[in-house]
């Protein structure tokens, strides 16, 4: 490996204004060009997204092209201070980034009778501001009288560009830890940007404010005004048409490079942090030449157990979601429906919604929150949440608690316990016996008991919802978002709303009640995980047709009938119709265009899954119908069996009408 390969890549920390894998994006361009105005901005968004780079690098533009800035890092100041000693060190701070150190400590001490802050403002406004507004009133007068050998023409007067000073505040959130109140800095920060209309000094002086916060928690006091001014800086993840010069550093031939790097954005989605440091140990190992390898590099350094608490971007996430000021189990509860591919819209008066956002776990996307990455999608699973619900601990330990407890019964009275069990074993016999006559009967017909976990995060069924739509509650054994059984994170239902749902290019105008999916599949009993037949599902009407919302999440071939579907009539009629793998179901993870609609078959739905990544494949639904040969009968249930292992079915919906 050349050496460029190996140091290509930062992973973490700030990079050099000129490091060869910064990656320009939008957000370069609007700060640049808005600060160059002397607009106020702020960029408050989740660790790790490259706030501090994007700083160094637009101040840098900002000294290239004539303008003062200094930047000041909180972190650098500390934190257990009186406030005394804090402002002096913003003071300090801004003197050395200035070069007025000395005119800035000898006001400090002829000022040294008033409050820090408000010397710390004067400081500003007298040393800083008034002499350059003075020096630039010269100018302009020398412009006016021509500039020029006396006698020489004026030139044509033209805008004048800004040449104020700008002053970057990076690390924001280390306020949270001073030992005294910082509502006063902010409001400050406010009234430097109203007092520009009538003092004009402070026309020449602007703010960029940095970190991992929002507007509200800037400004806490619900008796001040809040910190309402600037404009709101996005720091998005990196495009893949951005990042495509990250592949330069990977020390692969073009087409294998964008080839290795196309797969890290697979898996990071352009988050800045996860991106450079996939980038990096790929470029460091030359085994590496294709998905699978880059597979692996993520196993390692990010979804294994341990890298899941080594990393400190993963260990950010997890302990803003679960050490954050907030109600945890309303947090969580947000969370989760994310994670289930609900439709939770991005409220920015939301406290829940802004702590998410902060964590960096979620993204937006059409005014909606999805989860921002796979990374984040396969470690902050729902395992994940259920394990960190509030209440999850306690329960363990009382689990063990009780384990314990019994372990101790069955030792202290073993002997009595044998007698017991010798006594009343006679009478047991045959009620164990009818126990299992029981399950044995009810493996036979497919009972499915539903998990309990399950059953509390499925969404209620919709008040709107009629006998058309068929209840599917009782017998959901995934979400729309999964996690699912013997399928890939990636093929799933996720961003598909939940509740009662029209589909796009379907010809019918009953919308299905859609919260959760049925997975069945054909599977030997010695190694069988789900049901292979959905039982005894209700109906208790008459109908005309039947319509089914379905996929089939393993490749068939056309003909095959890989399920069937029967219905029981009230008077003891029954009728059985094949599900044919070309005609009535198709593959669910492919391309739009591939198995064209047929008579009965119709492609409804085509999506993403819930990280939002468009793929060359994507998960699709379809829907068949059937005519009931016995309209005037009422239908008393219907049961549908796989015919095929492996994740074969998977049900979405079902109406009759």
């Amino acid at each position: 490996m050349t050496a460029p390969a190996e140091t290509f890549y930062v992973k973490g920390g700030t990079l050099r204004h000129d490091a060869r894998c910064y990656v320009e994006r939008a957000a370069d361009r609007q700060l640049f060009d808005l600060l160059q105005k002397g607009e106020f901005c702020h960029v408050l968004t989740s660790r790790q997204m490259g706030k501090s780079s994007l700083m160094v690098r637009t101040a840098w533009r900002l000294r290239q092209a004539g303008i003062s800035m200094a930047v000041i890092d909180l972190t650098s100041i500390g934190q257990n201070l009186p406030p005394e000693q804090w402002y002096d060190g913003l003071l300090a701070r801004l003197g050395w980034n200035l070069d007025c150190e000395d005119e800035l400590e000898e006001f400090r001490q002829r000022r040294s009778q008033v409050g820090p802050l408000q010397r710390w403002l004067e400081a500003i406004q007298e040393i800083i501001l008034k002499p350059r507004l003075e020096k630039l009133r010269r100018t302009e007068e020398r412009v006016d009288q021509g500039g020029g050998p006396i006698g020489g023409s004026s030139p044509a007067r033209h805008p004048r560009p800004w040449s104020g000073v700008v002053i970057f505040i990076d690390e924001l959130d280390v306020v949270r830890s001073l030992p005294f109140p910082t509502d006063e800095f902010f409001a400050a920060i406010r009234e430097c940007y109203n007092r520009r209309s009538v003092e004009p000094e402070f026309g020449l002086l602007t703010f960029c404010l940095l970190g991992v916060a929002s507007p509200s928690d800037l400004i806490r006091d619900p008796r001040r005004t809040p910190f309402n001014i600037g404009h709101r800086i996005e720091l998005s993840s990196f495009t893949d048409e951005e990042a495509r010069p990250l592949a330069s550093g990977l020390g692969r031939e073009e087409h294998t490079a964008q080839d290795l790097l196309h797969r890290i954005l697979y898996w990071t989605n352009g988050h800045p942090y996860l991106t450079q440091a996939l980038c990096q140990a790929a470029a460091s190992d030359e085994s590496i030449n294709g998905p699978a390898g880059v597979d692996r590099l993520c196993e390692s350094l990010f979804l294994s157990s341990s890298a899941r608490d080594r990393d400190d971007n993963l260990l950010f996430v997890r302990e803003w979601l679960l050490r954050s000021q907030v109600d945890r189990s309303a947090l969580l509860g947000l969370y989760g429906s994310v994670l289930a591919g609900e439709r939770v819209p991005f409220d920015r008066t939301s406290e829940l919604v802004e702590v998410l956002r902060l964590s960096g776990v979620v993204r937006v996307v059409d005014g909606f929150l999805a989860i921002r990455n796979r990374i984040y999608y396969r470690v902050f699973d729902h395992n994940w949440l259920l394990a960190h619900r509030p209440g999850a601990r306690e329960a363990a330990e009382q689990q063990v608690y009780q384990q314990g407890y019994r372990r101790g019964i069955l030792a202290s009275g073993g002997v009595f316990a044998i007698v017991g069990l010798l006594v009343i074993g006679i009478f047991s016999l045959t009620r164990l016996g009818a126990k299992y006559g029981r399950l044995n009967e009810a493996r036979a017909k497919e009972v499915w008991l539903q998990p309990l976990w399950l059953a509390r995060v499925i969404p209620k069924r919709p008040a709107a919802a009629t006998d058309q739509q068929v209840d599917l509650s009782r017998y959901y054994n995934g979400l729309l978002g999964g996690p699912w059984r013997r399928v890939g994170e990636e093929v799933h239902l996720g961003i598909l709303q939940a509740g009662l749902a029209r589909m796009p290019n379907s010809p019918f105008e009953i919308p299905f009640d859609i919260r959760g999916v049925v997975q069945l599949a054909a599977e030997p009993e010695e190694v069988r995980e789900l049901p292979q037949t959905l039982a005894g599902v209700r109906i208790e009407r008459r109908f005309n047709h039947l319509h089914l919302l379905h996929s089939c999440w393993r490749r068939g071939t056309d003909g095959l009938n890989v399920a069937s579907l029967t219905l029981s009539y009230k008077n003891g009629t029954k009728v059985e119709f094949p599900i044919t793998y070309g005609e009535h179901v198709s593959y669910g993870w492919g391309l739009p265009e591939q198995n064209p609609a047929t008579n009965r078959l119709v492609e409804v739905w085509t999506g993403w899954n819930s990280a939002v990544q468009p793929m060359f494949a994507h998960p699709r639904l379809f829907k068949a119908s059937w005519s009931n040969p016995y309209p005037e009968q009422v239908v008393v249930a219907l049961d549908i069996t796989s015919k095929l292992a492996g994740t074969a079915l998977l049900i979405a919906g079902l109406n009759v009408e």
